[in-house]
């Protein structure tokens, strides 16, 4: 796994945290309270439901000094608010991270025999892979020579770069060296910001050459607003797999709370699915142990659900 780079870690603003946990009767004004004894609040919000509008049971705090900010996190990281249940959750105080920046990377000379999971199994130890995809000349029953890898943050896609372009990589290049770039580069034939895959002209003029992407959760699908939580998506299900399996897999990440399976009209997996957590610690932890994990001979696809 790639070390977090220093342009990554200067985002994080030390006087920023998030809570989580937080009882439903907590609102906005209410977290503020609750921080003041440590000094100046410029904000507390509590995080709600688009729909329901009710609480998300996490929030953010924004302290005018990173001392503040460590005092409370002293205070009040693993506490039972007064008036709780005893089995209660303990607030989970922490300074809070930026989103991850994925980064596509369009990765040259591969073997026309390459395969996905082999392109995976050379980046994985970069980062967490969001997205890979080999595009396939289907008259040729062939790749077309390339493919693209998404990674979750722009430290794993410089490490991958720096460690694999210009490789000779047996597995998926034979004994030609990779070329390895940013797919969104102007100088890339192959890759542009018009598509997360590719060009969007040159994607035109083959789309009936392009194979479905390993990971693209259907618009038309989306999870139950009813839950509450973090969504996150998962792709390459086993057949086998339903929603007990799946929660199965995920409570061992932190608290689930919703889990649905998409299926066809006969009932059968489509081989995709949406798994709530309670917080987005925990969906990150979720991702960061699940994804490219193989199941049943599959890897597994986690991401956060994109809206």
């Amino acid at each position: 796994m790639a070390s977090v780079s220093s342009e990554n870690i200067e985002e994080i603003d030390p006087t920023k945290l998030i809570v989580n946990y937080l009882p439903s009767s907590v609102t906005s004004a209410s977290l503020k309270d609750l921080f003041a004894p440590f000094g100046t609040v410029e904000e507390a919000n509590v995080v709600l439901d688009r729909v329901t509008k009710l609480s998300r049971s996490y929030g953010f705090v924004k302290f005018s000094t990173e001392e503040s900010a460590q005092h409370a996190i002293d205070a009040l990281n693993g506490k039972v608010l007064e008036g709780q249940a005893p089995d209660a959750k303990p607030l989970h105080v922490a300074v809070s991270k930026p989103p991850k920046v994925e980064v596509n990377l369009y990765v040259g000379n591969l073997l026309p025999t390459a395969k996905q999971e082999d392109l995976m199994s050379v980046f994985a130890r970069f980062g967490n892979i969001v997205e890979c995809n080999i595009p396939m000349d289907r008259a040729a029953n062939c790749t077309k020579g390339y493919g693209f890898v998404r990674l979750d943050s722009k430290a794993a896609a410089n490490e991958a770069t720096k460690n694999l372009n210009n490789m000779v990589v047996e597995s998926i290049s034979g004994s030609r060296p990779l070329t390895v770039k940013r797919a969104d580069s102007n100088n890339n034939s192959h890759g542009g910001r018009n598509n997360r895959f590719g060009n969007g002209a040159m994607d035109r003029r083959r789309f009936h050459h392009q194979p479905t992407r390993m990971i693209a959760p259907p618009p038309s699908f989306p999870p139950p607003t009813s839950y509450e939580g973090v969504c996150v998506f998962v792709y390459n299900i086993p057949p086998d797999m339903n929603e007990n399996g799946l929660e199965e897999l995920f409570r061992t990440y932190g608290n689930v709370i919703g889990v649905r399976v998409m299926r066809h009209m006969n009932h059968t997996s489509k081989g995709y699915g949406f798994v709530n957590m309670s917080s987005i610690e925990e969906a990150n932890n979720a991702i960061s142990g699940l994804n490219g994990r193989p199941i049943s001979d599959r890897p597994l696809q986690v991401s956060l659900k994109r809206q």
